[in-house]
């Protein structure tokens, strides 16, 4: 079940500078939360939209713990990737440069599933706030004709991050996924720069990888930033973000 929170998104249009849609449908969570989490959905054209069961178990779950969500639908899901790629970055910085300062989030995590998995994964690179990822359910056998015979470049930015390779990076799939082999998305998972994870769920298909993903997800933050829950990962934030505040109002005196 989708985590129980007393969620009051507001829809908001994100500004996006070309394409012929210049208007990014999104819905926004703002809380007091140093920590914010943006969340990319499946393939458009086979009725994938931020209203997807997944995209909202990842909203619920770290909404529940404090954090600032988005969610949104892309603008299309036809083209080599960029557009897609762009509404990612857009979206979070919207949260990051546009939201009123006192509910403005200092760093982001990406989220995406299915086709939107790879979208959030390759904006990654341009989005220097953003300390992690997790790809749910990558659909990396058929990833050729989702992005125009592109994908190997978006997968290549997914492995190493440009900009900061250096952040944990989680790969959640199922044995019976039906996109993704086992043995493909072991061989991806396989030349992903360090730190990563990976988790294998048995007897899990594409469709109902969504029963396992709220837990996965907090476990991955417990294990791989090494803290006890989602909420004190943002508490840490939080601190950092205000220590480092302090210091430059001290530095200007």
């Amino acid at each position: 079940s989708t985590p129980e929170v007393a969620m009051e998104e507001q829809a908001v249009r994100v500004t996006a500078p070309s394409g012929f849609c210049r208007r990014i449908s999104a819905r926004v969570f703002l809380q007091r939360s140093a920590l914010a989490v943006v969340v990319a959905h499946p393939w458009g054209p086979l009725g994938g939209s931020m209203w997807d069961i997944t995209v909202r178990q990842v909203v619920g779950t770290f909404a529940s713990a404090g954090c600032t969500t988005a969610r949104f639908n892309f603008r299309s899901g036809f083209g080599r990737g960029y557009q897609s790629i762009e509404d990612v970055v857009l979206v979070s910085r919207y949260l990051l440069d546009e939201v009123p300062e006192s509910l403005r989030p200092k760093k982001i995590l990406v989220v995406g599933y299915s086709y939107g998995s790879i979208a959030a994964g390759a904006a990654v690179s341009e989005l220097p706030e953003c300390i992690g990822f997790a790809l749910i359910a990558p659909p990396i056998d058929v990833a050729g004709p989702l992005y125009f015979w592109n994908h190997r470049a978006l997968l290549q930015r997914i492995q190493v991050p440009i900009r900061n390779p250096s952040i944990p990076k989680f790969f959640l799939l199922g044995d019976r996924d039906q996109f993704c082999t086992v043995q493909s998305f072991n061989d991806f998972v396989e030349e992903v720069a360090e730190p990563k994870s990976a988790q294998l769920l048995p007897g899990v298909d594409h469709f109902m990888i969504f029963r396992s993903v709220s837990h996965q997800l907090t476990e991955w933050v417990r294990r791989d930033f090494g803290v006890a829950n989602i909420k004190e990962l943002n508490d840490i934030i939080e601190g950092q973000a205000a220590a480092a505040s302090e210091e430059a109002d001290n530095g200007g005196r």
